[in-house]
C-alpha cells in the first residue's frame, strides 16, 4: 500500500500559511512590503478587531496587469526573481511568491489593482484559496488587498489569539518600524475606525520618530552616521536619559529589511557601555547599507533574522563609530516642567527626569583615605580648608557660577547659558576619575610595588579569579597563587596609590568577580577601573568647599559626559526659560 502521497492545494497552502502567517500581523507585514516593493509612496492601512475581522492595506504603486492577477495567488510565483542565483542580491522585501497564495488560503481575499497605463483595473476575489471572480472594474493607480475573516477555516490557529487588542498593538508596532525604514513613504493606520497613526512621507526620520515616541522627546535623540568599507550606517541614537528596561526599542533596518540580530544589540550596548545602568538599554534606530551578496535573509521563514558574513568587522565597527558619536555629543540631560497650573500638587517633576535606580553606591567609608583629596588631586592643588567660607557670587573660570551644595550631595550652579544645573557629586567625580584610569592605562600602565598582602578569595570564585589573573595583571594588578583559595598581592597600578588599602582590592576583586555583566560586556580592565573609581570618589552626604566643587564642576564639563561609569546620570540641567515660564514670565 502507498503511504506517501501528494498533498492537495488547498492542503500545501494552509501548511505554507503556518509557515509565513502567524498571526493578522504577519499578514500585515507581507501585503505592506509588497506594496514598498511595488515603488509606493502612500501606503493606508485599515485594521479591525486585532486583523481577524478585516484587514484593508491600500497603496498608490505601480499595480498589477490583469493577467498577472491570478498568477498572484499561485504559490512560488514571484515578480521578484527569476533562478536561485537572484537570492544572493536582493534588494526586495519579498520574493518566494508565497504571501498571497498563503493568506488567500486560510482568508476571504478581495485583491483590486491597476496600472497606471491601464484604462480599468481588475477586480479578484478569493475563499480558501479558490478564485471564485474576476472582472474589470473602475479604480486608482495602485493595489488594495482587503482579507476578512482570518483563519476562518483553520479554527485551531484562533486558539492561539487570546487577544484583540494585543493583537491591534502588534500591528502598530510593525507599521511604526516600517515607517522608521521607509520615512519618505506616507503611511497612515486606522484601527476599529480610527486613525492612529500617520506619517507625511518627507523623508524626515526625525519626524517620523516625533510620531512614534512623542515631541517631548525630540531633544534626547542624536544623529548618528557611518561610512566604512563594509557598510554604511545612519540613523538615530538616544541620550542616556531616554532609555527602556529592554531591548524592545532597539529598531535595526539591513538595505531598509527590519531584523532581529543578537550582534547588532550586543554592538549597541557595549558601545553605551559605562553611561547607562545596567539592566537599562539603549533606544536607537539604526540602518545598515550592505552588499546584498553579504547578508542572508533567508534563515528564517518570515526573514526577520539575518546573517553577516562578516560578523567580527561589523560588530567592531558598528560599536567604535556610536561610540565616537556619543562622544562626541552633549549627552548631559536638559529637562523641562510639565505645563500645569503653579501651586498644583501634581507641579512636581515625575521620573522622567530620574528614571534609573541607584545603581553600586559605595557601602562602605575608606577613612584611610580622604576622597577630598583625590579632588585637590585633580586641579593640581591642595583643596581649600572645610569650613573656609568664599563669596558666593564669585564668579568661576569658564561663566559657570557656584551657587552651593544641596544635601551635601548635589552641587547647584550656574552654567554660562544662565541656565541652573545640579550636579550629583559622586557621579561626576566618579566619571572623572574612571576616564582618568582609562587616560593612564593607554599610556601603559606603571606599577608600584608594594609590600606582598595574602588575598583569600571566595571558594566559588577562586577558578574565576584564576582564569581572569591575566585581565588583572594587564590592568597593573600583579596576583600570584599563594596556596588553596589564597592569592598575593604584589603590585599595584601607579594611579591608584593614593588610595590604596588592602580592604579596598579585597573588595574591588569580589566585586569584580561576581559581577558576571562586566566581565562579559565590556572586558575586565574597564570593570576593574569603575569599581576602583566608585571606592576613590567623594561620597554623597560628604561637604565640600566651594574651591573643590568648582574644580569639580569643571573638570567634569571637559570630559563633555553625562552619567558616572554605571551609567546613572551626573548632571541635570534646567533651562532658564523653564524656570521663567513656572514664574509667569514671558522672557
Amino acid at each position: 500500500m502507498v503511504k506517501i502521497k501528494v498533498l492537495d492545494k488547498l492542503t500545501s497552502n494552509q501548511i505554507a500559511a503556518g509557515e509565513v502567517i502567524e498571526r493578522p500581523v504577519s499578514v500585515i507585514k507581507e501585503l505592506v512590503e509588497n506594496s514598498i516593493d511595488a515603488e509606493s509612496t502612500r501606503i493606508d492601512i485599515k485594521v479591525r478587531e486585532g486583523g481577524l475581522k478585516e484587514i484593508g492595506v491600500t497603496d498608490n504603486g505601480e499595480g498589477m496587469a490583469a493577467e498577472d492577477l491570478p498568477l498572484a495567488l499561485a504559490r512560488h510565483a514571484t515578480s521578484k526573481i527569476e533562478r536561485a542565483e537572484d537570492l544572493n542580491r536582493l534588494f526586495t522585501l519579498g520574493f518566494r511568491g508565497e504571501a498571497l497564495a498563503s493568506i488567500a488560503s486560510v482568508s476571504r481575499l478581495t485583491l483590486i489593482s491597476r496600472r497606471e497605463e491601464d484604462l480599468s483595473g481588475t477586480l479578484l476575489q478569493a475563499e480558501a484559496g479558490d478564485i471564485q471572480k474576476i472582472e474589470d472594474i473602475g479604480s486608482p493607480a495602485g493595489t488594495m488587498v482587503k482579507v476578512n475573516d482570518l483563519f476562518f477555516n483553520t479554527p485551531g490557529r484562533l486558539k492561539f489569539i487570546k487577544s484583540t487588542s494585543r493583537e491591534g498593538g502588534r500591528v502598530s508596532n510593525l507599521i511604526y518600524r516600517l515607517a522608521m525604514a521607509y520615512p519618505d513613504i506616507s503611511f497612515s493606520l486606522t484601527m476599529e475606525g480610527r486613525k492612529t497613526f500617520s506619517t507625511s512621507g518627507n523623508g524626515n526620520l526625525l519626524g517620523v520618530l516625533a510620531q512614534v515616541y512623542g515631541l517631548n522627546h525630540m531633544d534626547s535623540f542624536i544623529q548618528y552616521r557611518y561610512r566604512g568599507e563594509f557598510f554604511t550606517a545612519e540613523g538615530y541614537l538616544a541620550k542616556p536619559v531616554f532609555c527602556r528596561n529592554n531591548k524592545y526599542h532597539q529598531t535595526f533596518f539591513v538595505n531598509q529589511r527590519y531584523v532581529q540580530n543578537n550582534l547588532l544589540n550586543r554592538a549597541v550596548e557595549e558601545a553605551y557601555y559605562t553611561i547607562l545602568p545596567k539592566d537599562r538599554y539603549p533606544v536607537c534606530v539604526i540602518n545598515i547599507d550592505i552588499d546584498p551578496a553579504k547578508v542572508d535573509v533567508n534563515v528564517h521563514p518570515t526573514k526577520r533574522q539575518v546573517r553577516f558574513q562578516t560578523e567580527n568587522e561589523i560588530f567592531a565597527l558598528l560599536k567604535d563609530s556610536i561610540r565616537k558619536t556619543l562622544s562626541d555629543s552633549n549627552l548631559v540631560n536638559r529637562f523641562t516642567f510639565p505645563d500645569i497650573l503653579p501651586g498644583s500638587p501634581k507641579d512636581v517633576v515625575q521620573d522622567e527626569i530620574f528614571p534609573f535606580k541607584e545603581i553600586n553606591e559605595s557601602k562602605k567609608e575608606y577613612n584611610i583615605f580622604s576622597s577630598k583629596q583625590n579632588i585637590a588631586f585633580l586641579s593640581g592643588q591642595e583643596g581649600e580648608k572645610e569650613g573656609k567660607q568664599m563669596p558666593v557670587n564669585k564668579p568661576s573660570p569658564g561663566g559657570v557660577r557656584i551657587i552651593g551644595q544641596f544635601s551635601q550631595s548635589y552641587i547647584i550652579y550656574e552654567d554660562g547659558e544662565a541656565n541652573v544645573a545640579f550636579m550629583d557629586q559622586h557621579a561626576a567625580h566618579e566619571r572623572i576619575l574612571y576616564e582618568q584610569y582609562k587616560e593612564e592605562e593607554r599610556a601603559q600602565v606603571q606599577v608600584q610595588q608594594v609590600i606582598p598582602n595574602v588575598i583569600e578569595v571566595d571558594r566559588d570564585l577562586v577558578e574565576s579569579f584564576k582564569e581572569q589573573l591575566p585581565s588583572f595583571r594587564e590592568a597593573g594588578f600583579h596576583f600570584e597563587e599563594f596556596g588553596r583559595g589564597t592569592f598575593l598581592l604584589r603590585s599595584i597600578p601607579v594611579f591608584i596609590h593614593k588610595i590604596y588599602t588592602f580592604h579596598l582590592i579585597r573588595d574591588m576583586v569580589e566585586e569584580i568577580l561576581r559581577d558576571e555583566t562586566d566581565q562579559s560586556r565590556a572586558g575586565f580592565k574597564e570593570a576593574i577601573y569603575k569599581v576602583m573609581a566608585c571606592k576613590a570618589a567623594v561620597k554623597a552626604g560628604e561637604k565640600l568647599t566651594e574651591g573643590e566643587m568648582e574644580t569639580l564642576v569643571h573638570e567634569f564639563q571637559h570630559l563633555q559626559s553625562s552619567s558616572c561609569p554605571h551609567g546613572r546620570p551626573a548632571v541635570m540641567i534646567i533651562p532658564k526659560g523653564e524656570i521663567a515660564k513656572k514664574f509667569l514670565r514671558t522672557s
